[in-house]
């Protein structure tokens, strides 16, 4: 499988991408049921600096509210 920063490697990109990240990729972060999940999300963690990220205050309220998530500010 071609992993994500593969895909965009050796790309010459003037504006970083803005990426929208919704509640179920923190979710994906922590899913120890599903670990190709788990696992391809910490990659494409380790690789936010490279991305605009935002999302919703609604999502935040969500994410804040989860005992592994609230502990990091948002």
């Amino acid at each position: 499988m071609m992993r994500y920063y593969e895909i965009f490697k050796g790309l010459i990109m003037p504006k970083k991408l803005s990426l929208y990240l919704d509640t179920s990729v923190f979710s994906a972060y922590y899913d120890e049921n599903n670990l190709d999940r788990m696992i391809f999300t910490q990659e494409f963690f380790s690789l936010i600096q490279d991305f605009d990220l935002f999302t919703s205050d609604l999502a935040i309220e969500e994410l804040s509210a989860h005992p592994l998530i609230s502990a990091y500010e948002f």
